[in-house]
């Protein structure tokens, strides 16, 4: 029997034929069939090969070229799981801001599968504000990816007590400043490294860009994206 997570809806699970046959582990499912029919999964689209937003094919968006031209030794390579809707928003309501800390479960299967692709990467969450951890008390993206058993290291402090990203509008997120900084002991860890940042939403990429630029400068090979939602 099937709890979903979500709306709280009991379902018989479906077991696969390959689960049967193979003894395979089975799928830990956390949403009902009709909460999955509101996620959008990205990769059955064409997609911005920049960013990952839908697109009629895999060239650079429009952003993302004026990104490209801004940030020319950054590489503009992210990934997301789902196309960012009301579903995702209630997600993010419920378990970012009104502290629903069983939500950080809800796609853990699907986190685990994605970075399989990234063993080769450093993992590094996009750091929260003291004012934010303050009120949450949780980093929302550190607690998605202990959820997933994602090993991570964290190389960014945020030292800018801004108003949180979701009550800006896009021009205040644009014209936002650097709000991070490397952790001066891990100056040398990342020197060469490949890494791969971690958020929970794109929305303009402005978090992420700073995020992989300060990065890069300081010496990082290359640095890859990813979030639950695009």
């Amino acid at each position: 029997m099937l709890d979903c997570l979500f709306c709280g809806q009991q379902e018989i699970k479906k077991i696969m034929l390959k689960e049967i046959l193979f003894f395979t582990k089975i799928t830990e499912e956390k949403l009902c069939r009709k909460c999955k029919k509101n996620l959008v999964v990205l990769k059955k689209f064409a997609t911005c090969r920049g960013c990952g937003r839908k697109l009629k094919d895999s060239k650079l968006c429009e952003d993302c070229l004026k990104w490209q031209v801004k940030y020319p030794k950054v590489e503009l390579r992210h990934l997301a799981l789902y196309e960012y809707n009301l579903f995702i928003k209630e997600w993010m309501e419920r378990f970012k801001f009104q502290g629903d800390y069983r939500l950080r479960n809800l796609f853990n299967e699907e986190v685990k599968v994605i970075f399989k692709t990234y063993k080769k990467e450093i993992v590094i969450p996009v750091p929260i504000s003291q004012l934010s951890y303050k009120k949450r008390g949780f980093n929302q993206v550190t607690a998605i990816l202990k959820a997933a058993e994602i090993p991570y290291t964290d190389c960014l402090i945020n030292e800018k007590n801004q108003l949180k990203q979701s009550s800006k509008t896009r021009k205040e997120r644009l014209q936002m400043e650097q709000p991070f900084h490397l952790i001066k002991e891990k100056a040398e860890f990342i020197k060469n490294q490949s890494l791969v940042i971690v958020d929970d939403v794109y929305t303009t990429g402005r978090t992420i860009l700073y995020a992989k630029d300060i990065l890069i400068k300081h010496g990082a090979r290359n640095v890859r994206s990813f979030s639950i939602a695009r």
